[in-house]
């Protein structure tokens, strides 16, 4: 008797140590499958600053800690559309982000067990000695989020509250069974239910947030408003906070041409606004955000028929500029363009305009885009990708007519990508419709989306890395992308981006925040 006493006793506490020592509190999350629209939160940015985490076991070690920040992180940007999520460690100046929200998590954690020890003893006394030994109980998760912002008045907490019952048998040394389940699940609940708040109080919180700013810093950029010039910023939003490049790309080469300035050759010929404030952008991207080498690229404004002819060479001698300074199937290629197209009448064949070029002749001294197509599928690149951002209707976002037609014309042309292979080509507009401005951002309408994109928005499943695909969903995208905006701002006018191209190519790497 004494012996099964001393074993009883020996059993059990082996069995309440093995208990103790496998109970985690901090654990991994599987995480919720977001279903329907991510919350619109894009004109905000969100940093994660405080997020601490009370009364757990002594065996969480502080890496399960951050690992649990990150998936907390990873979920608003898999539910929240924000223009970008930071960390704590990220450096940010709110003066640089003037609609920026940030967020303190705390998390406290408690857990009940109960057991049987009438069910030990039978067992024990039988001479079973590792019995079948079932405990059970609740986890509670309680996590307190407060919003607010550095730049306003604006305060918020949210309280959730979540409670899990569990059992685990345990064999032995073996245990099924589920504490770590429950708190998982726990945690899945309270990340879930503060972002439905945030679907759930947008009104509220952007009105709130508007209201606590200084009289003189209140601007409401949400897309929700109606935008006016009195209203816009000195500066886009993607003008600031420009990502920049984790690693360089030292042998990559870029051609930026942005022509505005058409009424300075042909006064008949109106101009494009915006065309050199885009190029200036999409070259500050390449060189922060893609990684190329200034002197890598070959920028021009206002570029003539002979420059054209000097970058991309001629039907007799395809070898230009850009075919010089690339490295033989080593370098990434980035070509951008924005100024005016137009059609051949007589044959319908699509130009690039240069600033010298009278569209009526276009023929005679424009940059025939099958001979562009023709002469970059001689490169000998590792990837291309080209952005063409010019209608080849005939008209322009001002509303005249480059050819002196009454109604617009289209343009015959094959899917350049059969031609160039390895290659992604965006074009801002397809068919017989106009490209167009968009003058609040003091862009084209299609290289803001574009760069926006670039800059993170178009990251929808928050693997920090924007492929083709991704970046023409985002330009593309009919309910707030080109498409939509062209019809809001000028008055149901159509505009849809045209790629070509492998969805899966990355256009932009990982960078640092």
């Amino acid at each position: 008797m004494k012996l099964r006493s001393g074993l009883f006793v020996f059993v059990l506490a082996f069995q309440i140590i093995l208990v103790s020592c496998t109970a985690h509190r901090v654990v991994a999350v599987k995480q919720p499958v977001h279903s329907g629209n991510r919350v619109d939160y894009s004109d905000f940015s969100l940093k994660v600053n405080r997020f601490s985490i009370g009364n757990f076991a002594h065996n969480d070690r502080y890496s399960k800690i951050e690992k649990l920040r990150g998936q907390f992180i990873d979920y608003l940007r898999t539910s929240c559309e924000f223009q970008n999520i930071y960390d704590s460690k990220d450096e940010v100046d709110p003066k640089d982000l003037p609609n920026l929200l940030e967020v303190d998590v705390y998390i406290d954690l408690d857990m009940t067990k109960y057991r049987t020890y009438l069910l030990d003893y039978y067992a024990i006394t039988t001479l079973t000695l590792f019995p079948l030994v079932p405990i059970w109980g609740k986890t509670s998760v309680v996590m307190t989020v407060d919003l607010h912002s550095p730049s306003s008045d604006y305060s918020e907490a949210y309280t959730y509250d979540e409670n899990k019952g569990y059992i685990v048998w345990f064999y032995s040394f073996y245990r099924k069974g589920g504490i770590e389940d429950a708190f998982s699940s726990a945690y899945q609940n309270v990340f879930r239910d503060f972002t439905v708040d945030l679907q759930r109080n947008r009104d509220q919180i952007v009105d709130s947030f508007q209201k606590g700013r200084p009289e003189a810093d209140r601007f409401a950029s949400t897309k929700d408003e109606k935008i006016t010039i009195e209203d816009k910023p000195d500066i886009s939003d993607i003008d600031i906070n420009i990502p920049q490049a984790r690693k360089t790309n030292p042998d990559a080469v870029a051609v930026v041409i942005g022509n505005c300035n058409y009424s300075n050759y042909h006064t008949d010929v109106p101009d494009v606004d915006f065309a050199i404030n885009d190029a200036e952008s999409v070259k500050n991207y390449l060189i922060n955000t893609l990684g190329y080498q200034e002197g890598n690229i070959l920028y021009h404004t206002d570029a003539r028929f002979t420059d054209f002819r000097g970058i991309f060479g001629t039907e007799s001698q395809p070898e230009g500029k850009l075919s010089y300074t690339i490295k033989p199937g080593v370098s990434d290629v980035f070509i951008y363009y924005n100024g005016h197209g137009a059609p051949d009448v007589k044959d319908e064949s699509g130009y690039l305009v240069p600033v010298d070029c009278q569209p009526m002749d276009v023929s005679l001294n424009g940059y025939p885009l099958d001979l562009f197509y023709e002469n970059i599928s001689q490169l000998d690149a590792k990837s291309l990708t080209i952005v063409i951002d010019a209608c080849f209707s005939g008209g322009s976002a001002s509303g005249k007519m480059l050819i002196g037609s009454a109604s617009p014309l289209g343009i015959r042309i094959k899917n350049p990508a059969l031609a160039v292979q390895n290659s992604s080509i965006f074009n801002s507009s397809s068919g017989e419709e106009i490209s167009s401005w968009y003058p609040e951002k003091k862009h084209s309408l299609f290289t803001y989306f574009f760069l926006k994109g670039i800059q993170g928005s178009a990251d929808k499943n928050g693997d920090k890395l924007i492929s083709s695909g991704e970046l023409n969903r985002y330009v593309s995208d009919k309910t707030n992308g080109v498409p939509y905006w062209a019809r809001r701002l000028f008055n149901g006018r159509r505009q849809t981006p045209v790629f070509y191209g492998d969805d899966e190519t990355i256009i932009r790497g990982k960078v640092k925040r």
